[in-house]
């Protein structure tokens, strides 16, 4: 999602970021993935979101549930970021089950001051009000795609590979365009040098038929002087 905002100086996406909260007798919490908009100083370094100092609060939380905390990641932590004014909260479990792997994505959304569940698309994905993603996962990787354009919200990792591979696209291109180029020189100089020679070719055989054409002269003088030359 960070890739997604960007060019959004006012909306930030933070990763294991301590958020102190501003309400008396709240835990802190250390979201796994969390957007705030409207922040001031977006890329400023910070060793926690301080709720009271930032302005605003968190829209939205993504969790991936942890085999040890799995409780209080799906219940514990539902009650307490409903009670902390975050919109919607995400939250993502793999795990294994009778030796199957069971994959799910939840989500909650702030109703009137209580978490109502948000009912997955018929392709399982869940939609995200707040910042208007559609969440799953497939073959157990997070997707996140964009609801209106319906485009892949590429992660960091995959705009990386991306990345490498256009710029090894761009490299090869060039490659390309410079052995085209030297091709296209070679063959001008070549076309060049042929022009020359067949310039050079066609002067010496004009100065051939010259000196042809003044030794015939010169043996008609010869003949007019002289007489015919003996046999």
């Amino acid at each position: 999602m960070a890739c997604h905002y960007a060019n959004n100086p006012n909306v930030g996406v933070f990763r294991d970021l301590l958020v102190e909260w501003d309400i008396p007798g709240q835990k802190d919490h250390c979201p796994d993935t969390f957007v705030a908009f409207g922040i001031s100083n977006k890329d400023q370094e910070r060793s926690k979101f301080i709720v009271a100092n930032e302005g605003v609060r968190p829209v939205l939380v993504l969790e991936v549930v942890s085999p040890n905390y799995r409780k209080e990641d799906r219940e514990i932590k539902v009650i307490q970021y409903a009670r902390t004014g975050v919109q919607e909260y995400v939250i993502v479990d793999r795990r294994r089950q009778k030796g199957k792997l069971l994959e799910e994505v939840l989500g909650y959304r702030l109703i009137k001051g209580i978490y109502q569940p948000i009912a997955p698309d018929s392709q399982g994905r869940i939609y995200c009000q707040t910042v208007g993603l559609l969440m799953s996962l497939q073959s157990g990787c997070l997707v996140i795609e964009d609801a209106n354009t319906g485009k892949r919200v590429l992660s960091s990792l995959e705009l990386e590979i991306q990345h490498r591979e256009l710029k090894a696209i761009h490299q090869k291109l060039k490659a390309a365009k410079e052995l085209a180029q030297q091709q296209a020189a070679e063959m001008e100089a070549a076309r060049e040098l042929a022009q020359q020679q067949a310039a050079e070719m066609e002067a010496a055989k004009e100065l051939a038929q010259q000196q042809v054409a003044e030794m015939a002269e010169l043996l008609k003088q010869y003949q007019k002087c002289l007489g015919e030359l003996p046999e």
